[in-house]
């Protein structure tokens, strides 16, 4: 074996195994010897026990998780992993598939509306679906009508509201008549100058309007989203802080009357009550 007779049939030449059969060695390079050849096999094959051959090692078997997230494909002498979509194999990060950033590649496919984040796991989710904020709260701008836009929405206010520079809010700016005192649904003891909402309630009104309606009570979450946590002081809508009440501006400021000189033939101690005290208006 490994020998071939001269045709004088005195001498034996060498056979060269590796000319005769190139893919003898199965991948590898085949070195002939006299009498023989040995296999010298390169990565991913390994030797046969007598050299003869070089056997391929099965990669996807023997390291299950070298292509990551991808599918492990076996190839004499190597192997090869196939990425799903979003995922590719990069040479220098090893042959494993990773994760495409497809927001930094700009590659993505995110809706207009959309801020693109990318995501290794979940590669769905590309539209943007409006949310239609006015169906979802009915209160969404108050005594307003609401409107939706792509993305948002804006109130529209009817007479005597203020719409809100973000507009999306619209702010009672009705002046009315404000009641000192509401007892037993009847409200009375009217102060002389008309005031809105939020600085009758939120000073001393009880009550306020027309037909008059009673004040929130104090501590209350009505009376807590019209006027702050504090008596005498409102959060003032254009400037979101919040404002103490001028009581010199609204007419709350209270002075004495002098009985003595409203009436000069009365006889006797008089006493002061908080009754006899009348709002003065501003001069």
């Amino acid at each position: 074996t490994g020998y071939s007779l001269a045709p004088d049939l005195h001498q034996c030449h060498d056979i060269n195994e590796c000319n005769l059969n190139k893919r003898i060695c199965n991948g590898g390079q085949c070195n002939n010897t006299l009498g023989s050849y040995v296999c010298m096999c390169t990565e991913g094959l390994r030797n046969s026990l007598d050299l003869s051959t070089c056997l391929d090692i099965n990669e996807c078997e023997e390291m299950p998780e070298i292509c990551g997230s991808g599918t492990c494909e076996n190839n004499i002498g190597s192997f090869s992993c196939r990425c799903e979509d979003g995922y590719s194999v990069k040479p220098a990060e090893g042959p494993a598939c990773t994760d495409e950033n497809e927001c930094t590649m700009r590659t993505h496919n995110c809706d207009d509306n959309a801020d693109c984040i990318n995501n290794p796991v979940n590669k769905t989710g590309t539209r943007c679906v409006d949310i239609d904020e006015c169906a979802t709260s009915i209160q969404r701008c108050g005594e307003g009508f609401c409107v939706n836009d792509v993305g948002t929405y804006h109130c529209v206010c009817p007479d005597g509201y203020m719409l809100l520079p973000s507009g999306k809010e619209c702010i009672d700016m009705r002046r009315e008549l404000c009641y000192l005192n509401y007892t037993d649904g009847l409200c009375s003891l009217p102060m002389s100058n008309e005031q809105t909402r939020m600085v009758c309630c939120c000073s001393m009104g009880q009550s306020w309007g027309k037909p008059c309606q009673p004040c929130p009570p104090p501590g209350s979450r009505d009376y807590i989203l019209l006027c702050g946590s504090k008596p005498g002081e409102f959060m003032n809508p254009m400037t979101n802080k919040t404002e103490e009440i001028d009581e010199y501006k609204t007419g709350t400021r209270c002075v004495d009357i002098d009985e003595c000189a409203t009436s000069i033939q009365t006889f006797g101690l008089y006493t002061l009550s908080p009754l006899w005290y009348l709002p003065k208006a501003e001069t």
